[in-house]
């Protein structure tokens, strides 16, 4: 099979998305001669509309004799590949594991709106976020197939553009083998990733200002954008992760701490709240006394032991294989 895959970003670019292209690519490299992969290069610097046209015109040279578009999210590489897949009437995929404009929109305005409470009141656009909306429609309608990863989006998706039911699949994100890791040698709660509005950082202080007043010998450590060793080597120290986001689809980092057997608070607004929530300990993200709630419970030793010996039992293993083997059937089903 003759793949094109194309993704805005791609090692060494810092990111969930880049490990996925990564992967993706390899494990289909290592079964057909013939897969190719295109990444934002100059198109990261442009701007939007501009960007897309750029990168439109990069793709065309590289689609001939290809059985499937594949792109990997909906916003920098979606709408090119499904437009140059109906002109020359190719077979595209969409994956779909985020929202480009859910999450301008609330960067922009300094929103505390949740993703899900987004598209059940769409606020007016600006003429920025009204293109991208456009776009995303124009991708949903007319790709061959949507994949999303986890139900909870697909949801909130389906609802609100009307999705073909035909058309929409999941495929779940990898999900790996134990990791060591290390007893923590303080309390200190890890927050980590890009320092922006809806990552709700401000009200996680302040809600950990109060818990601090319960149990002063907790700490919390507001980390930047790390590189993935980086992460991972700070993740194994920790007493704790915390992810107070107001939405938050599929984090990759709550992922390693189960795997790392790490207790965790999560947002609610996500789509690991259905799958995980018997695993961790999930916060509403606009109630700071909830989030103090929370970190002061995880504070207890006794609750703290409970969850890393519930964490102990989970088990489920999804290697790059079994997420290349499920996108593969969804290309020929279409």
């Amino acid at each position: 099979m003759n793949i094109f895959i194309a993704t805005g970003i791609y090692p060494p670019d810092i990111g969930g998305p880049a490990i996925y292209a990564k992967h993706l690519y390899d494990a289909y490299a290592r079964r057909f001669p013939h897969v190719t992969l295109l990444s934002y290069k100059k198109e990261k610097k442009m701007p939007t509309g501009i960007r897309h046209m750029w990168f439109f015109f990069r793709v065309l040279r590289h689609i001939i004799g290809k059985d499937v578009l594949l792109a990997l999210d909906t916003c920098s590489v979606g709408f090119p590949i499904v437009l140059i897949a109906r002109i020359f009437r190719k077979k595209s995929i969409v994956r779909v594991g985020g929202d480009f404009l859910w999450e301008s929109y609330v960067e922009r305005h300094q929103a505390m709106m949740t993703l899900s409470s987004f598209y059940s009141h769409l606020p007016p656009l600006d003429a920025r976020s009204w293109f991208v909306y456009q776009c995303t429609r124009y991708l949903l309608r007319h790709t061959d197939a949507l994949v999303f990863n986890t139900p909870w989006l697909l949801a909130i998706y389906r609802v609100h553009y009307r999705l073909n039911p035909g058309k929409c699949f999941i495929v779940e994100n990898y999900m790996g083998e134990k990791i060591p890791s290390f007893s923590a040698k303080k309390k200190n709660y890890l927050w980590a990733g890009r320092d922006i509005y809806l990552k709700n950082v401000k009200r996680l202080q302040d809600a950990f200002g109060k818990a601090k007043q319960v149990h002063p010998d907790i700490e919390l450590d507001v980390s930047g954008r790390l590189s993935r060793e980086a992460l991972l080597e700070k993740m194994k120290h920790c007493y704790a992760i915390i992810l107070p986001s107001l939405s938050d689809v599929a984090p990759n980092m709550i992922i390693d701490a189960i795997r790392m057997g790490k207790p965790f608070i999560l947002t609610q607004e996500s789509g690991y709240y259905e799958s995980f929530r018997s695993f961790g300990l999930f916060v509403d993200p606009k109630n700071t006394q909830d989030i103090a709630e929370k970190i002061v419970m995880l504070a207890d030793e006794t609750v703290y032991q409970a969850m890393q010996k519930k964490l102990a039992t989970f088990d489920r293993v999804r290697d790059w294989s079994l997420v290349a083997d499920e996108f593969l059937k969804i290309f020929q089903r279409i």
